[in-house]
């Protein structure tokens, strides 16, 4: 890094950021980049690098689809000696999709495998390609979760180690990392209206209301559809969520796409859509919900965010501001249907959901009957019969969290708990 003029930094200050994670035994070493795109010359270069500089083997691995990806091996010298393809490589490479050179790979197999077992696993039929490199992992000596370790998957582990470097020097333009980006651009809008930014290794700005009540704004790189796959720029989504204190924390070491974090966080576009769906009246839409910017350039990536923010987060501002209580909450109706049924029962409204559960039966039946019409008479009867018990069930849930009844106290004594482990988990995070 030195010798391409970059020193040490921070992370708020880094340019170019790595990530690296150990295995157990130390036998492989895998690092990532938030810099690094499926397929990109950046991480063959760096492959490449530092199979060259540290004189040992270096894998490659890129997953081109769900479906298919690529081992490329680099011998010491730094040349890339042979290359892997797990999955349907027909469908990316066609009918001459050579066989991976059995010479350059038998050196890597633990003793306990054999190059057939290799070739078996290679050969196999994956719905999911990440199942395949799971099974190649250990017949080459790595662990399953190092092959298919990436800047979305780190978490607080011990092996892992975070790397961050800027420019040594003033002269050429800043280059500002993707994360560094979004805490200046969303930091000067957030932090003066009460948002912390959380102390984690992924950026999340939340704010916490007197009653309990977490609003959250984080970002995700998304990931640009095979036939834009060439375009040499970045997509970027911000994303937003409102949960409760008394219900568990999502993990804010990472970003907000992995499905553990969909329970709070929803993209731009789901939050406007809940709204044109579930608000008469509201039709407010966008062109676009996610923005795109050059690759390596930071004063248009800069550029892009801003725009992105001052068009679309007014409206998200507005909506935090009418959710600072319980009773706001409720009143939104399916706008937040992930802690409508928590604020529910914190409100003591369970009678009154059992009355709407009666009052939009019919209507419900109602829609049924006009869609399916002309189908068949036995599956309209399926649906009417699944939607009613349904409802019958939803209502005696409902009924069985009525203040008093047993099930009402363990939810209860349930939240408490769980709101004072968040309290003291978000003060160390330094958010209050």
């Amino acid at each position: 890094m030195k010798k391409n003029g970059y020193v040490p930094g921070n992370s708020n200050e880094s340019e170019v950021s790595y990530i690296l994670r150990f295995a157990d035994d130390c036998k492989w070493v895998t690092i990532t980049s938030e810099d690094y795109d499926e397929g990109n010359q950046l991480s063959q270069t760096d492959t490449s690098g530092l199979a060259k500089m540290l004189k040992m083997t270096c894998i490659n691995t890129t997953v081109i689809d769900s479906d298919c990806a690529t081992l490329d091996l680099y011998d010491k010298s730094g040349k890339k000696k042979d290359s892997l393809i797990i999955g349907r490589a027909d469908d990316y490479f066609g009918d001459d999709t050579p066989d991976p050179i059995e010479s350059a790979w038998v050196p890597l197999l633990e003793k306990v495998y054999s190059w057939r077992q290799l070739m078996e696993v290679r050969n196999g039929d994956y719905i999911f390609v990440e199942e395949g490199l799971s099974k190649i992992a250990p017949i080459i000596g790595m662990d399953s979760e190092g092959i298919l370790f990436n800047t979305d998957s780190f978490s607080d582990d011990k092996r892992i180690v975070s790397l961050y470097f800027k420019k040594n020097t003033a002269k050429k333009e800043k280059k500002l990392s993707l994360n560094a980006a979004f805490k200046q651009v969303y930091g000067e809008l957030l932090e003066p209206i009460g948002f912390k930014l959380v102390k984690s290794k992924y950026p999340y700005y939340l704010r916490v209301t007197g009653e309990g009540i977490i609003q959250a704004v984080s970002f995700a790189k998304e990931k640009l559809l095979n036939i834009d796959s060439n375009r040499n720029e970045e997509e970027i989504a911000v994303y937003v969520g409102i949960d409760l204190l008394i219900n568990p924390l999502i993990n804010f070491d990472k970003n907000p796409t992995v499905i553990d974090n969909q329970k709070w966080m929803m993209s731009l576009s789901d939050l406007y859509g809940n709204f044109i769906a579930h608000m008469d009246g509201f039709n407010e839409k966008h062109e676009s919900y996610t923005f795109f910017y050059p690759k390596g350039s930071t004063e248009e990536m800069l550029d892009a965010m801003e725009k992105y923010r001052d068009e679309l987060m007014p409206f998200v501002l507005e909506f935090f501001e009418k959710s600072k209580t319980l009773e706001e909450i409720y009143q939104s109706g399916e706008i937040t249907p992930s802690i409508r049924h928590d604020v529910i029962i914190l409100l003591g409204k369970t009678d009154e959901l059992i009355e709407e559960y009666k009052v939009n039966l019919p209507k419900e039946i109602a829609r049924l009957e006009s869609v399916h019409a002309n189908n068949n008479p036995a599956l309209l009867k399926i649906f009417k019969e699944r939607t009613i018990k349904f409802t019958e069930e939803a209502i005696k849930r409902a009924a069985s969290l009525r203040k008093g009844t047993k099930e009402y106290n363990e939810f209860i004594r349930t939240a408490v708990e769980t709101k004072e482990q968040n309290l003291k988990t978000l003060k160390k995070l330094e958010v209050i």
